[in-house]
C-alpha cells in the first residue's frame, strides 16, 4: 500500500491531547535529552537563589519559599484554567471531520473547503502516545492523527516510525509485523540508525578543545550532551578540590548552593553564545561548549596551582584567558560554519563579568570543610555547652605559662585573635605572626593565642569575645602598665558595617564591633598598644581605637574588602606581606606597613583586582617614639 488515508473526526478531547503534547515540547526542549538539561538549570537557579537569599540579602528561606509556593501555585491554577476555557469552536479549523493522505511526497489534509500539504522535509518532529501521533511543523504547531482512526493494522507507533525514519525514501508503510525500535520519541530512531554518535560526539569535543574551528556539534539532540558535560566540569571541580584541600576535609553538602552559582553562570554565557550566533542555535549546544570549556578551566586553575605554583600562576592565567577567548571564537565557527566575533566577544565578556560578580559576592568555590571528628551538628551542639564552660579555665592556663615583666626595661606582650574558624588561614595567620613577633620583640614566653579552628578545638582557647576580654586583664596583671606594650594581632571576616566574624562551627558566638574592641582594652587599662587587623573593612577599626599611644595597622580602607581569604591559603595577602615580608627586616612598625602596602598593591594588580583593598594605619606619636627606642 504506497498511500495511508485516515479519516478523522477530532473533538475536544483530541484538542486537550494536543495541549499536553505541546506543553510537553516546551517544557522538555524539541530534542531528546532537553527535559534533562532543564532539570538540571532550574536546580541550580533554586539552589542559587536559596544562597543569594541566606548569605547575600539574608532572607529567611523557609519564609520566602512558602510565599514563593503560595504564588506559584495561584499561577499554575490561574493557567489550568485558561487553558480549559482556551478551546477551539465547532467546526473550526481544528475540531471537527478531515482528511489526511500520507504518502511518499508528504502529508495533505483536507477538511471542508480548505486544503493544505506538508513535504516530509519539512517536518521537525514526530511524536506519539498510545492514543495520538502528532506531526510537528515548529514547537507549538502541528497535526493531530488519532489512534482510533487509524485503518486496521497500522499503530501509532508504526505510522510515527515511518513518517521519521521512512519519509519520501520509504515506498510504503511497514507492516505490523515489522519491529520498530521502541521509545516515545520517532526522531531517535533516525539517530540511532546512522551509527555510534557517542564517537562522533568526543571526536567534536576533541576538536573544539585542539581549536580546530571545524563544524562541530551538528547533532541536534544534544540535551543529554550537555548534561553530562556540566556533570564532567563539575565532577572533575569536587573532586581535585577535594585532592587540593589535603586529607582532613569533609564533604559540606550545603556548599553545593555556591556550586549552583557557576552552574548557572555557565547556563547563562552559554545562552548569551545561542542567542548572539547567526543563525542562533540551540541553547543545549552552546551549553555543551560553555561546560567543556569550564571543565578545561578547572583542570588549568588546580593543576597549574599544584605544578607552576603561585609565582608563574599569573602567566599560565594571562595565557588560559587568552585560550579562552580563542576557544569561544573556535567553538562559534564550529557551530555555524562562519567566523561569529560578535558571539565571540558577547560571550567572552559575559564571562569577565560573571567572574567579577562572583568575587565581589565572596562566592567560595568549595565543599569541603575542615574534618574533626565527624561530629553531627546534633553532637556539636551537646559539646557546645561543655566547650564553652572550660574556657575560663583553659585562659588562666594559658595566662599561667606567660612570663611576667620582672625587669626594668620596656617588654612587649602579644596576643592573637583568630576570629572565624571555618576557613584555616586565619588561625594559622595568627600563629604565624606569633612566631615574626616573637623573633623580632622576644614575646616567645609572653604570648597568648586565642583560636577558632572548627579542626581542633583542644589546643588553644576559642576566641570570643569575652575570652578576649578575660585575657586582656590577664595580661593586664603581667604587664608593667605604664611601660609595657601590647601586639594585639586579628585575623578574621570582617563586614560591610565594621564587624569582625567571631564563629566556629555551631557554637553561638558574638561578632565584635570597634567600640566592643575599644572598651575591652581600656577596662584592662592596657596603655601602650600596637593593634593589628587582617580583615576586609578593617579601616573601620581605626577611628574607635586610634590615640597618641597606639598603632592601628588595618589590612583593607574602611568602604574596601581585603584578599587572601581562601581555605587554600595559610595567609591572606596582607598577612603575607606583613607578617612574613615586611615584619622581620624593616627598620620600624611603619616602615613595615608601608612595604606590606605596597607588597599587597603589587599582589591585587597582578591579579586583576579592581577595586584594592587600599590598607590604612593610625600612628600614635607617643607609641612611634617609644619603639623606637627599644627597636
Amino acid at each position: 500500500m504506497d498511500v495511508v488515508t485516515v479519516n478523522v473526526d477530532l473533538t475536544l478531547d483530541d484538542w486537550r491531547a494536543f495541549q499536553k503534547a505541546a506543553a510537553q515540547r516546551l517544557h522538555r526542549g524539541a530534542t531528546p535529552g532537553g527535559a534533562a538539561l532543564r532539570t538540571f538549570a532550574i536546580a541550580a537557579l533554586v539552589a542559587t537563589t536559596i544562597f543569594l537569599l541566606n548569605n547575600v540579602a539574608h532572607v529567611n528561606v523557609i519564609s520566602f519559599a512558602a510565599g514563593a509556593a503560595v504564588v506559584f501555585g495561584v499561577g499554575i491554577v490561574a493557567q489550568r484554567l485558561g487553558l480549559r476555557r482556551a478551546t477551539p469552536e465547532p467546526n473550526s479549523a481544528y475540531l471537527g471531520a478531515c482528511e489526511y493522505t500520507l504518502d511518499n511526497a508528504g502529508l495533505r489534509a483536507r477538511r471542508g473547503n480548505s486544503h493544505s500539504f506538508l513535504t516530509w522535509d519539512r517536518v521537525l518532529d514526530v511524536t506519539r502516545t498510545a492514543t495520538h501521533v502528532f506531526v510537528w511543523v515548529d514547537r507549538l504547531s502541528g497535526y493531530t492523527i488519532p489512534a482510533r482512526d487509524l485503518p486496521d493494522g497500522l499503530t501509532p507507533e508504526h505510522l510515527a516510525y515511518w513518517i521519521s525514519s521512512g519519509r519520501a525514501e520509504a515506498a510504503s508503510p511497514p507492516l505490523p509485523s515489522a519491529q520498530p525500535p521502541r521509545g516515545k520519541t520517532a526522531s531517535i530512531f533516525a539517530g540511532l540508525a546512522r551509527g555510534p554518535r557517542i564517537l562522533v560526539w568526543l571526536s567534536d569535543l576533541a576538536g573544539l578543545i585542539v581549536l580546530r574551528g571545524k563544524s562541530a556539534l551538528a547533532e541536534p539532540s544534544q540535551g543529554i550532551a550537555a548534561t553530562l558535560t556540566s556533570l564532567l566540569a563539575l565532577g572533575t571541580w569536587v573532586a581535585v578540590d577535594r585532592w587540593a584541600s589535603g586529607p582532613d576535609y569533609r564533604f559540606f553538602v550545603y556548599g553545593i548552593s555556591n556550586l549552583a552559582w557557576y552552574l548557572l553562570g555557565g547556563f547563562a554565557i552559554a545562552w548569551v553564545l545561542a542567542r548572539t550566533l547567526v543563525p542562533r542555535i540551540e541553547f543545549a549546544r552552546a551549553a555543551v561548549v560553555v561546560a567543556l570549556g569550564a571543565w578545561l578551566a578547572v583542570l588549568v586553575w588546580y593543576v597549574g596551582n599544584a605544578i607552576v605554583g603561585e609565582r608563574w600562576m599569573l602567566g599560565l592565567t594571562v595565557a588560559a584567558v587568552l585560550y579562552g577567548f580563542v576557544y569561544l571564537s573556535q567553538a562559534a565557527r564550529g557551530l555555524t560554519g562562519r567566523v561569529q566575533p560578535r558571539a565571540a566577544f558577547a560571550a567572552f565578556f559575559i564571562g569577565l563579568a560573571f567572574l567579577w560578580v562572583t568575587g565581589a559576592l565572596f562566592v567560595e568555590v568549595t565543599v569541603w570543610v575542615p574534618s574533626r571528628t565527624g561530629d553531627s551538628y546534633a553532637d556539636e551542639y551537646r559539646k557546645a555547652e561543655p566547650l564553652l564552660f572550660a574556657q575560663r579555665d583553659k585562659v588562666e592556663a594559658a595566662l599561667a605559662r606567660v612570663r611576667p615583666n620582672d625587669s626594668a626595661k620596656t617588654e612587649m606582650f602579644f596576643v592573637g585573635f583568630a576570629g572565624n574558624g571555618f576557613e584555616k588561614v586565619f588561625p594559622e595567620e595568627i600563629k604565624f605572626a606569633e612566631r615574626t613577633v616573637a623573633q623580632r620583640y622576644g614575646t616567645d614566653e609572653r604570648s597568648v593565642l586565642l583560636l577558632n579552628d572548627v579542626r581542633d578545638t583542644d589546643t588553644a582557647p576559642l576566641a570570643t569575645l569575652s575570652t578576649l576580654r578575660y585575657t586582656l586583664h590577664g595580661i593586664a596583671a603581667k604587664m608593667a602598665l605604664d611601660d609595657d606594650i601590647l601586639f594585639l594581632a586579628l585575623s578574621s571576616h570582617g563586614s560591610h558595617d565594621w564587624s569582625l566574624s567571631v564563629s566556629n562551627g555551631t557554637l553561638p558566638l558574638a561578632d565584635i564591633r570597634p567600640e566592643d574592641l575599644a572598651m575591652a582594652l581600656a577596662d584592662a587599662g592596657i596603655k601602650w598598644r600596637v593593634i593589628v587587623i587582617s580583615a576586609c573593612y578593617a579601616g573601620g577599626f581605626v577611628d574607635a581605637l586610634k590615640d597618641p599611644n597606639t598603632i592601628v595597622l588595618a589590612a583593607a580602607a574602611p568602604d574596601r574588602t581585603s584578599f587572601g581569604c581562601s581555605n587554600e591559603r595559610d595567609l591572606t595577602y596582607f598577612g603575607e606581606a606583613f607578617y612574613r615580608d615586611a615584619l622581620p627586616t624593616a627598620t620600624s612598625l611603619r616602615d613595615a606597613f608601608t612595604i606590606a602596602r605596597q607588597r599587597v598593591r603589587d599582589h591585587e594588580t597582578a591579579e586583576g583586582v579592581q577595586t584594592p583593598s587600599e590598607p590604612t594605619a593610625s600612628f600614635g606619636e607617643s607609641i612611634e617614639h617609644k619603639l623606637a627606642a627599644i627597636e
